[in-house]
């Protein structure tokens, strides 16, 4: 029997009986939850961004958005898929062909680490400001964030999200 015992702490739990926290989170629980939970992986220690690790990079995050309930590419904002997009504009050329989980692997030899500031200034990419952090005063990377979402009933149980995020923690580990 108490093998078979289900443990649900919830933040509720943390909430005076009468608070009407337990309503507004009842609603967040039942409502956002299993619509929109997000995940946000930090990587630092980047070194020489070369052709290699910017691939391993896009095949990371082609990895959560491969995770059962991901939303894929639109839930994901990664912004070296826009940086090389925008590279690649400067060039000239279309992407039309190229699906936007492919765009790291297909477009890393454009990566120029001079053109990031001047990306960053761009009215539609002025919100990667947010998401990535330079050397000093360079134009070497130093580190970024990427988020992606995901869905599903599921989540509402607590023990369902704690699957997804050893699911997480396992994918972060093989890199």
């Amino acid at each position: 029997g108490i093998t078979q015992i289900n443990i649900n702490l919830t933040t509720q739990k943390l909430f005076a009986l009468d608070s009407p926290l337990i309503e507004l989170d009842k609603l967040r629980v039942d409502y956002q939850v299993p619509q929109y939970s997000m995940a946000t992986v930090f990587v630092s220690n980047l070194g020489n961004l070369s052709d290699t690790k910017l691939q391993d990079l896009g095949s990371l995050v082609n990895k959560f958005e491969n995770l059962t309930g991901s939303w894929g590419t639109v839930g994901t904002r990664f912004f070296l898929r826009d940086f090389l997009s925008y590279e690649n504009s400067l060039e000239g050329n279309e992407l039309d062909t190229i699906p936007k989980e492919d765009i790291v692997k297909k477009l890393s030899k454009l990566y120029n680490p001079d053109d990031l500031r001047s990306f960053i200034t761009w009215p539609e990419y002025t919100y990667y400001r947010g998401f990535i952090k330079f050397k000093d005063d360079t134009n070497e990377l130093d580190r970024f964030f990427f988020t992606t979402a995901y869905h599903g009933e599921n989540l509402k149980i607590w023990a369902e999200r704690a699957k997804m995020l050893n699911q997480w923690r396992d994918t972060i580990d093989k890199y």
